[in-house]
């Protein structure tokens, strides 16, 4: 029997517009057809606005069918007799945790949704100590959640789920807001879940790595299924997948890289497949090298010196090229910190919990900064302070070489001059409708209605939301078209920095590409300093031309892309990644193929620049 099937399903909200008289709808679903089996792991994928949201939700039964039906392990969602069995059945975890997190501590907020199902009180505790460990929140019990990074929160959403133990677990966007480290504890707990547990996961999101070992996957466009099967079905549709929004694979990228250079890479889809081709590829590059010389003349390969095999390229040196800034204040617009510190006070363990310590840095109009670390490092706090959001306990922010709590500049002023995008979108949507929600800040600012309007159409067109999206209320948005429409908002103040926590978090792909491509011209063109934290090392590494590394608060590496992703062993310590191109690169390195790279490849395009010079010239090197 299988455990989840939508029939026909169609599913229309109501669309509420200032003004209007009459009810309007809009679909979000049309003619959905799905099965699911008990112990399945089936992905979800689609652009924002596509309908993968709303089909979980219908999966849940938190929502029901405006036509058509949806069982739940044999029940009808639409059967209010039915909602208490279907809520033991599936459990679900939002895109924001702040949308199911309820208790006052960790502790209880993960036991809330198996004591509302009864698990008595000796199995409870066991229940939430276990669910707390596999996502690494042990030690976090007695924390208030309203003190937690937007990824610890994720994470402890999550465990509320586990240690419910459901039938069926639905994850939308679970790893948005996680750190490389949190991300991989994460989908190791959903793999053990369900290949040990045999509970049925579902997962919707835009990474496409984190599906590879699904069963099935789900393709959705404009509220319709678009593409179903296997992944290396889904892989070998690559220009369905681009009508749909969805980028491919890291190795299938690389692979279409080297295909339009030269390389005669076949179809194959895992990683290792890659490299083994790869290698064969050398090895016979150097096979007809080694030939063609021996029909010249004889040889004999020149010997290496131990010395030289074990010399290690500058690029490893330690780099301190930004250190020489923090000190200052800053003149001409800088932005700056000197000596930050601060600290939320915990009332349930009755002590402060540091959240920053000592930070000094400055930056520029026209740098582009990423601010990388662990969730719970202090990156959005750290961002909270640039325009003046919280006030240091001790240190100093500066603008223009004016402290931005002192007696010569406007917080207002700042808050034009910085701008500040948020972790979670919604928390900064309020009006009624969007087109009033991005003129919000001009008008604020004190633009005229005809100026604000032309703004706020500007910024919409940039950012590609369509006209027909002003008069909708923001609040029925999907969460990476909220995270536009909050970004619009941003651009239509005009500032000379923006300020972006996770910016791209919850959008897909051609979304993601957009925005990316808008900071950089904006950074170019008009030279608006650019300050994001990302968790995505690939983001970073593509656009970002300076890298600060945070740990428990402080700053522990500042430098070029190059420099920062040189010293991979101290990130893997600090629980962050490297970018797939330069994870791959080093793999290519340990099976001996080609020489050392004097700038190292950190993108998809640079390492099949790399990998299509050392195959060239690796037959003239013998």
């Amino acid at each position: 029997m299988n455990i989840l099937k939508a029939v026909n399903l169609i599913f229309r909200y109501k669309v509420y517009s200032p003004g209007q008289k009459e009810e309007s709808y809009q679909s979000a679903l049309e003619g959905i057809d799905l099965t699911i089996n008990p112990g399945d792991f089936v992905g979800i994928l689609g652009r924002n606005g596509s309908g993968k949201s709303t089909l979980a939700k219908q999966l849940a039964g938190l929502l029901t069918p405006t036509e058509g039906y949806v069982y739940i392990d044999g029940l009808d969602s639409q059967d209010s007799r039915n909602t208490f069995s279907i809520r033991n059945k599936v459990g679900m975890v939002f895109q924001n945790p702040d949308n199911q997190i309820v208790g006052n501590t960790v502790e209880e907020d993960v036991a809330f949704g198996p004591e509302n199902l009864g698990v008595p009180q000796e199995e409870l505790s066991g229940r939430v100590e276990k669910a707390l460990s596999m996502v690494s929140m042990h030690g976090f019990q007695y924390d208030s959640p309203g003190r937690l990074s937007g990824g610890q929160k994720q994470k402890i959403a999550i465990a509320g789920i586990l240690a419910m133990e459901p039938k069926c677990i639905i994850l939308d966007e679970p790893t948005a807001m996680l750190d490389p480290q949190g991300r991989k504890e994460v989908l190791e707990a959903v793999r053990y879940l369900n290949q040990e547990k045999k509970i049925t996961i579902i997962l919707i999101t835009h990474r496409m790595e984190e599906v590879e070992e699904a069963h099935s996957i789900y393709v959705m466009k404009e509220g319709k299924i678009a593409v179903h099967g296997s992944p290396e079905d889904i892989w070998g549709k690559p220009d369905q997948l681009e009508e749909c929004g969805i980028r491919l694979p890291f190795t299938l990228r690389l692979a279409d890289h080297l295909r339009k250079r030269g390389i005669p890479v076949p179809r194959l889809y895992s990683e290792q497949e890659l490299l083994d081709f790869l290698e064969n590829q050398m090895a016979e590059k150097r096979y007809q090298g080694l030939k063609r010389l021996s029909e010249l003349t004889e040889f004999t390969l020149p010997e290496i010196s131990e010395k030289e095999a074990s010399e290690e390229p500058d690029f490893h040196k330690e780099v301190n090229r930004y250190e020489t800034v923090s000190e200052q204040t800053g003149d001409g617009g800088q932005l700056s910190c000197r000596h930050l510190s601060y600290s939320y006070s915990n009332l349930k363990v009755g002590k402060a919990t540091d959240a920053l310590q000592d930070i000094s840095f400055s930056m520029k109009k026209g740098d582009y900064v990423a601010v990388v670390g662990k969730t719970g490092s202090g990156k959005s706090t750290l961002l909270q302070h640039l325009n003046g959001l919280l006030k240091p306990d001790r240190g100093h922010c500066f603008y223009d070489g004016k402290d931005i709590h002192g007696t010569g500049i406007s917080l207002k002023e700042v808050r034009q001059k910085v701008a500040l995008c948020f972790q979670y979108p919604e928390y900064q949507l309020f009006e009624e409708t969007v087109l009033k929600d991005i003129c919000f800040g001009p008008s604020n600012m004190g633009c005229t209605k005809w100026v604000c309007l032309k703004r706020a159409r500007d910024a919409m067109e940039l950012l590609g939301l369509p006209e027909q999206m002003e008069s909708l209320s923001p609040l029925v948005l999907s969460g990476g078209q909220k995270r536009k429409v909050a970004l619009a908002g941003i651009l239509a103040m005009d500032p000379e920095y923006l300020v972006l926590d996770e910016p791209a978090a919850g959008m897909d792909q051609p979304g993601k590409d957009n925005l990316f491509h808008l900071l950089r011209e904006l950074n170019e063109d008009k030279k608006t300093g650019i300050l994001l934290v990302s968790h995505d090392m690939d983001d970073v590494a593509e656009y970002a031309n300076r890298i600060i590394v945070m740990d428990h608060g402080k700053i522990v590496m500042d430098g070029g892309p190059g420099e920062v992703f040189a010293k991979g062993d101290k990130l893997k310590e600090l629980g962050l990644d490297m970018p797939r191109a330069l994870s791959f690169y080093h793999r290519l390195r340990e099976s001996d193929f080609g020489t050392e790279s004097s700038m190292i490849p950190v993108t998809v395009a640079k390492l099949a620049d790399y990998i299509s010079r050392v195959l060239d010239s690796s037959s003239q090197e013998i």
